[in-house]
């Protein structure tokens, strides 16, 4: 038992307390986000992707969306030609917001907004990210809200041993650049990593460009031999334009925009600072907590039509604060291996939005002060009822509280609501042999609404009390065969069964009739001395079960959707590397009839990089070069309520990097 939780904060030590690895396991192998603790995926009750630090370096991708629509075959959707504004899907809940429904961790915190706005993913700098966790279906237990469709977990580089400097730089179509700088070492026992970006471009279609600065710093190490601590500081500076939609004639111009003013802005900053302490041999404590500040400008002229409505012109300014203590206890049960994990996670949300008629942004027309408390408490456990079969199961309760303070000439308005949840889960892991898993489980999950679901402060449409948290039950099935070390295959079965799900219906959101989401999911991944492949299909029918729309299918969620990746090592200095995606038809959002209008067709994708080692004896320089969309497909990163937002065709990049 000592030894396991020695190696409990030798993990904690390296990685902080939510960015664990191994050194002895293939780091691929291990997953923090399943258990909120380094578990082997071997004792998981779920079939995680890793993206991992080789996986990142072969697909020089340049944000983290990308990295999931091609190594994890997760289906993304954006509103333009900038990896920054994309939007994540899991398991097929399409509509308006399926990252409502997607969780999003950086290092184990939060990223998800209060608001409907999607995460603004310029503030993960990709030059920072050592490794990508998914975890697909539900896990309300150790996360809660937004953990519907599964969780993400973005895990940042840790200090190396030995000083190293990376500096890549790259150029693309449509004036696309990038230029980073990755720096890290030891010192007197202290641990750092540095690192400064740029990244910007003209995008695909006129008015899509954007600008993006960004810059980390994480210091981490030992204290004494029973405690770990780090400290993390990030901060982002963002803008982009946004083309806006194409109806009817104007599709035959994929490039033009009909927005000709549109365009956001955004400053960010993130702190975060944990520790983990051995207070026994079978006890370990964990304290993270974390400070953001976001201040946005959106401005939105296109939305005058006079002389009903004027321009809009909005500020943001959201305030984030955690606090999340953790206790993990590992002691037998009637001479049975157990692991308890519980804990708290505490956070305050401060949101106050202004909206103007005029770019000045002089007379307020709204001004709203919103306040999200949450607190939730959980307990999860694993106990090895025998060395092949564990029984692990939780419960979480939790309490959402808003209150909303709106200004506006005609409707001004003070009122509150809360919400209280539970989520438990219950999950059996059979380990027949050293190559085989089988798993079952079920779970309960809940989504809060947005706050701007519940508190109509974008318009004069009042405080909706009727508006209900989304719930729903999830039932999984899974298998892992390891037939060799460097070969795995796995499968996942699901059904989840939702109740309330939250769309807008005109004129206002509203809780939807029993839906159902179910499907299949296979994955395999095999390395050899000269080439790696990994695939991932996904077979998803997502359908209303009851109401005037049953039996039709939910919009914007794809039944098949495949990815393929292919690595060749040419020579120990040259890797070729193609991506294939093939993405099945689906009805556009918004369409609960089904009346198939707008309906966007199946495509398919092929991308090309290739990637040579210079030989050089005091450097290590890599230059690359690489084709998206090889072929040139039209197809449209969204369509939604019969606008289309057109995605880029044929596109290269070229760039080098020199680490030191």
């Amino acid at each position: 038992m000592k030894k396991l939780i020695t190696a409990a904060l030798t993990v904690g030590a390296l990685l902080g307390a939510q960015a664990e690895t191994t050194n002895t396991v293939d780091a691929a192998r291990i997953v923090v986000t399943a258990t909120r603790n380094a578990t082997p995926i071997r004792s998981v009750a779920k079939n995680p992707s890793v993206i991992t630090s080789k996986d990142i370096e072969n697909g020089r991708y340049s944000s983290v969306p990308e990295a999931l629509q091609k190594q994890a075959g997760v289906f993304i959707s954006n509103w333009a030609d900038n990896p920054s504004q994309a939007q994540v899907n899991l398991r097929g809940f399409g509509g308006d917001n399926p990252h409502g429904k997607t969780l999003v961790l950086l290092n184990g915190r939060k990223l998800n907004r209060p608001d409907m706005a999607g995460i603004n993913w310029a503030q993960i700098p990709m030059q920072a990210v050592e490794r990508i966790e998914v975890i697909r279906g539900p896990n309300s237990v150790l996360y809660g809200d937004h953990a519907v469709g599964g969780v993400i977990n973005i895990i940042t580089k840790e200090p190396s041993e030995i000083p190293q400097t990376t500096l890549t730089a790259s150029i693309g179509s449509y004036e696309a650049q990038e230029q980073t700088l990755t720096t890290s070492g030891v010192i007197d026992g202290l641990g750092y990593i540095a690192t400064l970006g740029h990244q910007s471009g003209d995008g695909y279609r006129d008015r899509s460009g954007y600008d993006t600065l960004s810059s980390s710093l994480r210091l981490s190490g030992n204290i004494n031999e029973r405690i770990s601590a780090y400290a993390e500081i990030s901060a982002i500076k963002e803008q982009h334009q946004l083309p806006g939609a194409l109806f009817g004639a104007a599709r035959k111009d994929r490039k033009q925009a009909t927005n000709q003013d549109d365009a956001a802005r955004e400053e960010t900053i993130n702190i975060q600072a944990g520790f983990e302490a051995l207070l026994t041999n079978e006890l370990l404590f964990s304290l993270d907590g974390g400070f953001s500040k976001k201040n946005i400008e959106a401005d939105f002229p296109s939305y005058e039509f006079a002389p009903f409505f004027p321009p809009v012109y909005y500020d943001y300014k959201i305030n984030t604060y955690t606090l999340s203590p953790k206790f993990t206890l590992l002691t037998p049960i009637a001479e049975m291996e157990n692991e308890l994990i519980f804990g708290v996670d505490l956070s305050a949300e401060k949101l106050n939005t202004q909206k103007y008629n005029v770019p000045n942004r002089s007379g307020i027309h709204t001004d709203t002060k919103v306040t999200k408390e949450v607190i939730g408490g959980y307990i999860s456990d694993t106990l090895n009822l025998t060395d092949k079969l564990l029984l692990s199961g939780g419960f979480r309760t939790e309490e959402n509280t808003v209150e909303v303070r709106h200004k506006e000439a005609l409707a001004s308005y003070n009122d509150s609501i809360r919400h209280t949840e539970d989520a438990w889960q219950m999950a059996l892991t059979w380990l027949p042999t050293e190559t085989l898993k089988v798993f079952a489980g079920v779970d309960r999950t809940y989504r809060y609404p947005f706050i701007d679901e519940q508190a109509g402060y974008q318009s004069s449409a009042p405080f909706n009390k009727n508006l209900q948290p989304e719930t729903g039950i999830n039932y999984e099935i899974g298998v892992e065969y390891m037939p060799a070390s460097n070969l795995v295959l796995q499968a996942t079965i699901f059904r989840t069964d939702m109740e309330d799900e939250i769309a807008y219906v005109w004129p206002d959101n509203v809780n939807l009739d029993e839906t159902t989401h179910r499907g299949v999911e296979l994955s395999a991944a095999y390395t050899h001395d000269v080439f790696a492949i990994n695939a991932y299909y996904t077979w998803i029918q997502s359908e209303f079960t009851a109401g005037a729309n049953k039996g039709n299918e939910i919009p914007w969620v794809p039944q098949n959707k495949l990815d393929i990746n292919l690595a060749l090592f040419l020579t120990d200095a040259l890797t070729f590397t193609t991506h294939m995606s093939y993405m099945g038809s689906m009805f556009q959002s918004s369409d609960n009839a089904n009346n198939g209008v707008n309906q966007q067709s199946e495509y398919v994708l092929f991308d090309l990089l290739l990637q040579y080692d210079l030989p050089t004896d005091k450097v290590d320089v890599t230059v690359f070069a690489g084709i998206d969309n090889l072929f040139g497909t039209e197809y449209n990163y969204l369509v939604s309520w019969g606008g289309y937002y057109p995605a880029p065709e044929r596109t290269f990049k070229t760039g080098l990097s020199i680490t030191f």
